[in-house]
């Protein structure tokens, strides 16, 4: 009988060091890969399914269902494929065993965080030598090409991205890597980047985005509330203003239900005492995001350090529950 135990342990203790070591390797090696382009391989898999699915909806004749149908097939291909594809390539990793399993896992988890990347990213906007340099940094980071925004929009905007960003690059991850191992985390990942793609496509319809968008929703219904209480409590270990976030997140959040960054985003105005979000030109257009926060402190470059000190705090909690919960499902 202990024949049979002494294996499966070994295998275990190997996985549950592929956190921590991951953990170390975003952070020491996170300016190696820039975010979002680490996704760039799903979203070269979206685009191909797209294309084939959009075909056969033309051939069909449209209309709602076939767009809905359409969705659904997109959605389940899309996360289905990513978390098989890296389900098989953990399953082999298991069967070689040892190192190999420590460092490919970590490998996996590396590539499918983006603490350390988002925090230059916003740093480099903030100590951009020109605005014209500041505003390439943003459009990197939030998509939109930010014309005209001015030094305090800068510094909003970073903070803003770092709060709403919190739950996509670094808690949401844990928590599925928590409960699925890096299959969770990478299916999570096709989910979010899946979210992104179909929303940015011109000629998609409501009927096509909305799988999508349902599942996303679904994805994260709970990151997106713990992102919220582990920011709170972040910020007032950080000497921040914890208990503010946690009344803005909770005035904040329930109001948009279909935007899950926002319990970010609000915790974030909340512990610092600012206003973030609202909108700038997009292409000859509007991207208006949630006003949230009340402002009580004044805008100022520092301001992005502290909020980047509030994630990294945060990112740290989020991978202790996630290694603790790996533990427990091992250990099970």
């Amino acid at each position: 009988m202990m024949t049979n135990v002494l294996p499966e342990y070994d295998e275990d203790f190997w996985a549950l060091g592929a956190l921590p070591l991951g953990l170390v390797l975003e952070w020491i090696g996170g300016q190696w890969k820039r975010w979002p382009r680490s996704f760039g391989w799903i979203i070269w898999l979206i685009r191909l399914t797209e294309r084939g699915l959009r075909a056969a909806v033309a051939r069909r004749g449209g209309g709602a269902r076939v767009e809905a149908l359409a969705g659904w097939i997109l959605s389940v291909l899309i996360v289905g494929l990513t978390g098989s594809v890296v389900w098989l390539a953990t399953d082999l990793l298991g069967r070689l065993g040892g190192p190999a399993t420590l460092v490919g896992r970590a490998a996996l988890i590396y590539w499918g965080l983006s603490l350390r990347s988002l925090l230059e990213l916003t740093q480099r906007i903030a100590r951009a030598p020109t605005p014209s340099a500041a505003r390439e940094g943003l459009e990197q980071l939030e998509g939109p090409h930010a014309s005209g925004v001015g030094s305090d929009g800068m510094v909003r905007a970073c903070v803003g991205a770092l709060g709403e960003k919190a739950n996509e690059a670094v808690v949401a991850p844990l928590f599925w890597l928590a409960m699925g191992g890096p299959a969770g985390l990478w299916a999570y990942q096709a989910v979010s980047a899946l979210d992104r793609f179909v929303s940015s496509v011109p000629q998609a319809t409501v009927p096509f985005r909305r799988p999508s968008e349902q599942v996303a929703e679904l994805a994260n219904l709970i990151p997106a509330r713990l992102t919220w209480l582990l920011l709170a409590l972040s910020a007032s270990l950080l000497g921040e203003d914890g208990i503010a976030a946690l009344r803005m997140g909770a005035r904040e959040g329930p109001r948009y239900r279909d935007q899950p960054e926002v319990w970010g985003l609000a915790a974030m105005a909340g512990a610092l005492g600012v206003t973030l979000g609202g909108g700038w030109a997009e292409k000859g257009s509007v991207a208006h995001r949630p006003i949230v926060g009340d402002p009580v402190a004044p805008i100022e470059p520092g301001l992005i350090l502290r909020a980047g000190r509030i994630l990294v705090v945060a990112g740290v909690h989020a991978a202790l529950f996630s290694w603790a919960a790996r533990l427990l499902i091992l250990g099970a």
